[in-house]
């Protein structure tokens, strides 16, 4: 984790750049370059649908760093020409895609807008003159596009609230959330951790969140190096790895739960802490 290559790093952030060019295109009705049924339509003074869900149409679409003399629609990416401090109007840069601009980039100058609001890394449509071929002197921004909202069919929506199948019966969704670490300070049995689960077992919720640390670093019985400390089935001491304490008391309680219970249709989330011995100590930890 937080160790990806640069490579991988840069076809993310080329690929989110070129959806998020077709997503604008389309919501602000840029075209890539004009038509002569378009032209004929300005000429009459009639207004172009083009655009209409952004208000006025905006100017044809241009690759970043290529000059125009007339107002062209740029999509890029904002970047801080400064490696310190906050980005503010004069280190402003716009960086375009490898596969239109070749990853061009050139400066922003905002002074016509009234009002904006930017950040580095933020994909926007900028509407203006790059005369120069180096500086675009916007006079209309478009900070992005919102992405469409999920839609489900009521038959659906029905069926997930009563149904007494795969639905919830009309029943409120119960979620229990509860942390680690599971253990006690002098032995490694999991007792809380299996009074949880005996509730658990009686109350039946939809989801369980369980947030560790499942195996404590800061355990006195974690924290020899050759592995954990744990009894075996004859009441004798011996040395386990992490993971099979992990496997054995969390995993195996959780699967003796399923096995005694068959009708259960809880679901655990399990979500790692910094102090578990069985993860990667990074932060965010992935569920």
């Amino acid at each position: 984790f937080m160790f990806t290559p640069l490579e991988k790093r840069a076809r993310c952030l080329e690929s989110r750049l070129l959806e998020m060019n077709e997503v604008l295109m389309e919501e602000c009705g840029i075209r890539e370059e004009e038509t002569e049924e378009e032209e004929a339509v300005e000429e009459v003074g009639l207004e172009s649908k083009v655009g209409e869900n952004r208000g006025e149409k905006m100017a044809t679409w241009a690759p970043v760093g290529v000059p125009k003399q007339n107002t062209v629609t740029c999509i890029g990416r904002i970047c801080n020409e400064a490696h310190e401090g906050k980005i503010n109007s004069t280190s402003l840069l716009l960086e375009g895609s490898r596969q239109h601009s070749s990853g061009s980039r050139i400066h922003l100058d905002p002074t016509l807008i009234p009002s904006y609001s930017l950040f580095p890394g933020q994909i926007v449509a900028v509407e203006g003159i790059n005369s120069s071929g180096r500086t675009l002197q916007a006079s209309r921004l478009i900070e992005g596009a919102a992405p469409s909202l999920d839609t489900s069919l009521a038959s659906e929506l029905m069926e997930f609230q009563h149904g007494s199948i795969k639905g919830m019966n009309g029943m409120p969704l119960s979620i229990v959330a509860m942390s680690g670490p599971y253990t006690t300070k002098d032995n490694l049995e999991y007792d809380p951790l299996v009074d949880a689960i005996l509730k658990i077992s009686e109350d039946k919720p939809d989801v369980v969140i369980m947030c560790g640390p499942f195996v404590d670093v800061r355990q006195p019985l974690v924290q020899d190096e050759r592995g954990a400390i744990i009894l075996n089935e004859d009441g004798e001491k011996e040395t386990a790895t992490f993971q099979q304490v992990f496997a054995k008391k969390v995993a195996g309680i959780l699967q003796e739960l399923y096995e005694a219970n068959t009708d259960i249709k809880t679901q655990f989330v399990l979500v790692p802490s910094v102090d578990d011995a069985i993860s990667d100590s990074v932060y965010p930890q992935p569920p």
